[in-house]
């Protein structure tokens, strides 16, 4: 199997490391016995000439896309594990005949966006994807939209470390934690702080820190200062409650941190959006619609105020966490798209 990542994936790790969680792509080309992996560092090496020439024309991520496609056609199925790579593929893919293709399969992060749009949509390109692989049930719709046939779309889910996250014994504290940065709503968050009777912070590597001094007016809101995940983790063990605020779009948001939670035993306010699909669930989190600074208020002042409630749902969480979403499980669920699409792909699991 060949995997394409737009993200610098670099060595895979021997042995998990305790101060972070485990990758899914680690995890994977851990249990695969033969496995290239190309990504911005690699793909120079593992390109042809023709693909070297295309990325001096069109740009880097052109090549890495050629390098992926020239690799697979010699060792096997090509696991794309984002759109913006995907798309990429499928148009030089596009171009070979369908028996000299090898199976190619995305990762649907977004779906949304002007080139998803052109590439699958306009240009026809859906038909060279073997499978789109969707994180949620929720992005639907969005394959709906581009006219992918329902055949080609299967469910992946989505996975945490729930070795990596997992809670202890230490002191819950009057706190909400959020966390991340992409679609997220944080001027709604600061301006429900107002009214709260407890701590607020906010993970400082998020784009919107600068807006809690912005003369919002919340003085129990705060930037964290972390240094890395395991930090991250000990923010979420503290916390009785982890907020995720989001933005109103037809894309997957804020999923990696309402997994977290749950492995944490968290209970999670999230904004309602229809993508996040199956983890929109009343008995892990209080849902609140978008951009309503009374609703997310409210929902978080119910939670600190209700330990009962709190416990609970964050015992559901965990448990959904680790029989549904445990990154033990990732592997297995790609190959099982991969033998779907290609029953004699060489990609058998190392445990097999």
């Amino acid at each position: 199997m060949v995997l394409i990542s737009s993200q610098r994936l670099g060595e895979v790790p021997a042995a998990p490391d305790p101060r972070r969680p485990r990758r899914d792509v680690d995890v994977l080309a851990r249990e695969l016995e033969r496995c290239v992996v190309v990504d911005p560092d690699t793909w120079p090496a593992l390109a042809p000439g023709w693909g070297r020439l295309l990325a001096r024309v069109a740009g880097a991520p052109w090549g890495m896309a050629a390098a992926a496609v020239h690799q697979a056609r010699a060792v096997g199925p090509l696991l794309a594990l984002s759109d913006d790579v995907g798309v990429r593929c499928a148009l030089l893919l596009r171009g070979l005949p369908r028996r000299r293709r090898p199976r190619l399969l995305v990762v649907c992060h977004h779906l949304v966006g002007r080139r998803v749009r052109v590439v699958f949509a306009r240009l026809r390109c859906a038909g060279v994807v073997d499978a789109f692989l969707l994180l949620t049930r929720g992005q639907v719709p969005l394959t709906e939209r581009l006219g992918i046939r329902p055949s080609a779309v299967r469910h992946l889910g989505l996975f945490v470390d729930t070795e990596f996250f997992r809670p202890s014994e230490v002191a819950t504290q009057r706190l909400v934690a959020a966390a991340g940065a992409t679609g997220r709503d944080y001027p709604t968050l600061i301006a429900a702080a107002a009214s709260l009777d407890a701590e607020v912070v906010i993970e400082a590597r998020s784009i919107w820190a600068g807006s809690i001094d912005a003369g919002s007016g919340a003085t129990n809101v705060r930037a964290a200062g972390l240094g890395g995940t395991d930090e991250l983790r000990d923010l979420y063990d503290r916390s009785a409650v982890i907020a995720v605020p989001l933005a109103d779009v037809p894309n997957v948001v804020g999923a990696t941190v309402v997994l977290e939670a749950m492995a944490m035993a968290k209970p999670a306010v999230v904004t309602a959006l229809p993508a996040l699909g199956e983890l929109l669930r009343d008995d892990v989190a209080v849902l609140v619609p978008p951009g309503e600074v009374g609703a997310l208020a409210a929902a978080l002042r119910t939670l600190l105020d209700d330990d009962e409630l709190r416990h609970r749902l964050g015992a559901r969480g965990r448990e959904l966490a680790e029989r549904e979403h445990a990154i033990e499980g990732y592997a297995p669920a790609v190959l099982a798209a991969v033998e779907a699409v290609d029953p004699l792909g060489p990609a058998p699991l190392r445990s097999a």
